[in-house]
């Protein structure tokens, strides 16, 4: 497991050792699969043997609370990843801790979902894995407890021995009981609101929540699902029918910075951490955010403000008729650029506008851009 992630488990002190130590439990039921693979394969072993040996794994139901016995270490291990029996002083269970931990690097919660899925998906492995020998071990008990003269007859001295010690004698009734709590604290959904299924839905299921701009957990800014995307040409929109057609691009960059939080600074400070912490291009970012690039062209810009900018030209000192160039466009970067280059200044227009009134449109290239946007 994650070094950094392995370190906040063992500071947590009212963890269970088995959450702690996540790689021995790991092993601990890896060679007891290889423990029950020998016993199944074991041709000398009757039917009934194997039951035996298999049912010993976890005993009696009355050693079923013990601090070593199998089954108690793994219902510890879930009920410690659940959130039933561990909370940290600020109620989080160890899952959130973890989602936590991951936050305070993160700028979107999509991003900080991506990073602790790693742990999440061993957690789950380890989970399950142990739950299907666990399993294993209750049919084998539920096998000796229905045992009949005939079953007996044909035990071997060593595990008839193991029988006649009442080493695994449990009631049926109470392993079928046990068996049932088991299944729904790992299957059922909506058990208690602490099942293991439950648990991993409300983690892998939250797509709704991927596009939060928390910046690390100073911030809380919900943003659309769906990027504001834009092609302009000759100097405006094209008109694809939405609600954008109408603005003009002053209107646009006032309706984008409309939240003091998520403005052209986080913008800009979003291309620096991708630039910084992330193995790929913008495009590649934002995909693994939970947005949907696929319509967009290679080659947009990832919008970060509006930038206009005015230049002299020249003025008739005898008329004082002249001319001078507006531009207006907007700081970017490419968003399949590997080197995230900042552009100050994207044209989507340019005119010559002259003193007396009159204008010339300058050709500058159409385009196309994508911004962020609070929803």
């Amino acid at each position: 497991i994650e070094e950094k992630i392995e370190k906040i488990i063992v500071d947590q002190p009212t963890l269970s050792s088995e959450a702690k130590d996540f790689d021995g439990l790991l092993t601990t039921f890896q060679e007891t699969a290889r423990q029950i693979n020998t016993i199944e394969n074991d041709t000398s072993l009757s039917p009934q043997d194997r039951s035996v040996r298999i049912a010993l794994i976890i005993g009696r139901s009355d050693k079923w609370v013990s601090a070593d016995n199998l089954y108690n270490r793994y219902l510890n291990f879930l009920n410690t990843i659940t959130g039933t029996t561990f909370e940290d002083l600020n109620g989080r269970d160890l899952l959130s801790i973890i989602y936590d931990e991951y936050s305070t690097n993160a700028l979107f919660t999509g991003e900080t979902k991506n990073s602790a899925e790693l742990y999440f998906n061993q957690v789950v492995y380890l989970a399950f894995f142990a739950y299907s020998i666990i399993s294993q071990c209750f049919k084998a008990a539920e096998e000796v407890s229905n045992f009949t003269a005939d079953d007996l007859a044909k035990l071997n001295d060593d595990d008839r021995g193991i029988y006649d010690n009442k080493e695994v004698a449990t009631l049926n009734s109470v392993i079928i009981q046990e068996n049932e709590y088991l299944n729904r604290k790992v299957l059922q959904i909506d058990f208690n609101e602490s099942s293991l299924v439950g648990r991993m839905d409300s983690f892998y299921n939250s797509d709704l929540n991927r596009h939060v701009f928390i910046n690390g957990g100073k911030a809380n800014v919900k943003m659309t699902d769906t990027l504001l995307t834009r092609a302009y040409k000759d100097g405006v929109f094209v008109n694809d029918g939405s609600e954008y057609d109408s603005w003009n691009f002053e209107t646009f960059s006032t309706q984008l910075d409309k939240n003091a939080t998520f403005n052209a600074a986080a913008r800009e400070g979003v291309v620096n951490h991708v630039k910084a912490s992330f193995n790929g291009t913008m495009r590649d970012y934002l995909t693994a955010l939970g947005y949907d690039l696929t319509n967009v062209p290679k080659d947009a810009y990832y919008y970060i403000e509006l930038n206009e900018t005015t230049e002299s030209g020249e003025i008739n000192p005898h008329t004082l008729v002249g001319y001078y160039f507006m531009t207006i466009g907007y700081k970017a970067i490419n968003i399949d650029d590997d080197k995230f280059t900042i552009i100050d200044q994207v044209p989507i227009s340019k005119h010559k506008l002259w003193t007396d009134g009159h204008s010339e449109n300058i050709p500058v290239d159409d385009g196309y851009f994508l911004a962020l946007r609070n929803a």
